[in-house]
């Protein structure tokens, strides 16, 4: 996140903290921090001892049934820990196999009767997105390759994981206090639409899938190294694609890719 320095009087410069990082740390005036040089890096640090750990808690006595949303929603939006109240003792199955299902590190590190804490204990951060995020182009690709041979029950096991690397990824994005987040939240969404899409395939569709196969493959080239020449050929050819699609869900697959154009501009020149 770039900023630029103020001069105060003859020898002091200044620099403005964002109101997200503020809220985030909850800085006031008057807050000490840490300014430290890293070889090529300035750092600025809080007090070791102030916890930057986000908590939030969940009365779901009268929604149990949204148990796997609320605990999605606060994964992704970067919560810690998670303390969560509930009536019926078998909601707690629910909440471990969201928890397996959706997160990754994510555990129940406390249970007691009618409540329990949930907690990160992989202390990922924002610095692991890039892995992931290209890890989970290839679970896409795998997936589209995939969906002509594997049965029903395997492709729903590609999608839960593709669901699970999304949830990470936004959830790094919302971390880091990325400047691209909004453009890397609709990428991801429209790649948990698409594999979506690979488990729902009909018969017919499964026999033309190889069709846009190298549509999805070259798409994450373009993803991973930008060229807009080479990225104007692949809308070419998706555009090609969208016109000779006769099948339903197919269309719509070429449809998410075709809309990924503009999200990869915008990455490029924000």
């Amino acid at each position: 996140m770039q900023r630029k320095l103020i001069q105060l009087g003859q020898k002091t410069l200044l620099v403005s903290i964002p109101t997200k990082i503020v809220e985030k740390y909850d800085l006031k005036k008057g807050t000490e921090v840490n300014i430290e040089d890293e070889n090529d890096r300035l750092c600025i640090r809080m007090d070791g001892e102030k916890s930057t750990e986000k908590t939030i808690e969940f009365d779901l006595t009268k929604a149990e049934n949204l148990s796997r949303r609320v605990i999605t929603t606060a994964y992704r939006a970067g919560y810690d820990q998670i303390k969560l109240r509930f009536e019926d003792e078998s909601v707690l199955n629910e909440i471990a196999s969201c928890l397996s299902d959706e997160t990754i590190g994510m555990e129940i590190i406390s249970q007691e009767k009618n409540q329990c804490i949930v907690k990160d204990l992989s202390g990922a951060n924002g610095e692991d997105f890039d892995i992931v995020f290209r890890r989970l182009f290839h679970l896409i690709l795998d997936q589209a390759k995939s969906s002509s041979t594997l049965s029903e029950s395997e492709l729903n096991l590609r999608d839960r994981a593709v669901n699970k690397f999304a949830n990470f990824c936004i959830r790094s994005q919302k971390k880091s206090i990325s400047k691209n987040e909004r453009v890397y939240y609709h990428l991801i969404k429209k790649l948990e639409a698409m594999s979506d899409l690979f488990c729902r395939l009909d018969d017919d569709e499964r026999k033309e899938v190889e069709k846009i196969i190298p549509l999805v493959a070259e798409l994450t080239e373009h993803i991973f190294k930008f060229d807009l020449t080479k990225l104007s050929f692949f809308l070419a050819k998706i555009k090609t694609q969208m016109n000779s699609c006769k099948k339903d869900k197919l269309l719509r697959l070429i449809q998410e890719l075709k809309s990924m154009v503009s999200d990869i501009i915008e990455l490029n020149y924000p």
